[in-house]
């Protein structure tokens, strides 16, 4: 789900600030629900497997030690007023990649089976993603079910910037001490998602950063929701944003949330898309 949260406030943040240079969201935004990945510089496409297979492509990586290596340290827990904030620096994508000359009615054909290992396959492949800036491309052999290859691409010039862990704590301090947020949950049950914080930068400067917060079901609310909206034209120092509102009346079971870490409050509050 971890994925799945991140493309929700990404999105959010894609409707609501069209004008926005801003970006908030985590280091991946590919989901396990897409059919494909897109093609990296030149990397073939690859393809979701059965639940059964990518589970036990997903444990061969994550038992080599080069990847152990590569991942310690990268989690994170801490509490805020009772809500355990529990989540990972790092994700992983598996799949397959066809043969060329693969047809349609073989591909679907391959889909309706259940996407079983066989002929169709070419290759066996991943995606580890650290943070924002840590790539590495992997290549696994299913003949002795070990990680073949490990390719990696660091961004060194102008790297997106991370959040700490004490920054993420901050994050969600803030929010929970926000008056407004506070009178919005009054009489409601919700969880802060754990692994929903997500970084806010503009031009790879820091601003903040953003979380996700789910209600027990959904409630009809009435508030003026404040955005901050991008505007160097009126605002041509950093963070560049104003904080801009919008009235109006909806079913609610998501609030998205962002935090100005400079200002230390929270500078935006909508609701997100509603969730089963």
């Amino acid at each position: 789900m971890k994925t799945k949260h991140k493309i929700i406030v990404l999105a959010i943040l894609a409707i609501l600030a069209t004008t926005s240079l801003a970006i908030f969201g985590g280091g991946s935004v590919f989901s396990q629900t897409k059919e494909s990945r897109p093609s990296v510089n030149s990397r073939p496409v690859f393809c979701r497997m059965s639940n059964e297979q990518t589970e036990h492509v997903r444990n061969i990586v994550l038992a080599d030690q080069r990847i152990q290596d590569i991942i310690e340290g990268q989690e994170y827990e801490f509490t805020v007023q009772g809500h355990i904030i529990r989540g990972t620096l790092w994700h992983l994508d598996v799949g397959a990649v066809l043969k060329d000359g693969v047809s349609t009615d073989e591909i679907k054909r391959w889909r309706n089976e259940g996407r079983p290992a066989g002929d169709l396959i070419s290759e066996i492949v991943g995606v580890l993603y650290v943070g924002h800036n840590a790539t590495y491309y992997l290549t696994i052999d299913s003949t002795s079910d070990s990680l073949a290859k490990i390719e990696a691409s660091i961004v060194t010039n102008k790297p997106t910037p991370e959040l700490t862990i004490e920054e993420r704590q901050q994050v969600v301090e803030i929010t929970l001490e926000d008056p407004r947020i506070q009178e919005l949950l009054k009489d409601k049950q919700y969880t802060v998602v754990p692994d929903s914080v997500c970084i806010w930068h503009i031009d790879r400067e820091k601003i903040g950063a953003g979380l996700e917060i789910r209600l027990d079901q959904a409630y009809e609310i009435e508030y003026a929701w404040p955005w901050p909206e991008i505007d160097k034209l009126t605002v041509p120092d950093f963070p560049y944003y104003k904080v801009m509102t919008y009235p109006g009346t909806f079913k609610v079971n998501t609030l998205v949330i962002l935090v100005d870490l400079n200002r230390q409050e929270v500078v935006g509050i909508q609701r997100g898309p509603i969730m089963d």
